[in-house]
């Protein structure tokens, strides 16, 4: 259906013909549901608006080609995307985190949700919120 990249350019994950999100390594990610998207242990992980994926204080996480740089930060020069790998069985969705209110489209970037590992066991351990509410969350704002 399309791709999500990261403030760099790079092909992050693509979202298959059934909402889920897939690593082009063929690793389940997430599931949308609408505009939500979940990990697959049921963490909120942000909404998909105007083609960023918006995270919880209003950060544009990802973008898609759809981004069209319409309210969210300009997004960068798209890099060729990889060969996707054969998709691995998606677990069973835990139930899924009820969403907080929208906060509406920051201009600046935030982090990749899906970098460093597998995002399902970084979500059980808190890496992954740790990500986006703790003290390692940084958010990028446009070089002068």
């Amino acid at each position: 259906m399309f791709d999500f990249f990261d403030r760099n350019g790079k092909a992050v994950c693509y979202v298959a013909e059934n909402m889920r999100l897939y690593s082009w390594d063929g690793r389940p990610l997430g599931a949308m549901k609408t505009e939500k998207v979940h990990d697959c242990s049921g963490n909120f992980i942000g909404w998909v608006k105007n083609g960023y994926l918006v995270g919880l204080a209003g950060e544009c996480l990802l973008f898609t080609d759809r981004s069209g740089n319409r309210r969210g930060p300009p997004p960068p020069q798209r890099q060729l995307r990889p060969v996707r790998a054969p998709k691995q069985p998606f677990p069973e969705m835990a139930d899924r985190q009820p969403a907080p209110p929208f906060p509406g489209i920051a201009p600046v970037w935030g982090h990749n949700p899906f970098e460093g590992g597998d995002a399902r066991v970084e979500a059980k351990t808190g890496g992954l919120l740790g990500r986006l509410f703790g003290r390692s969350r940084e958010v990028m704002t446009p070089s002068a």
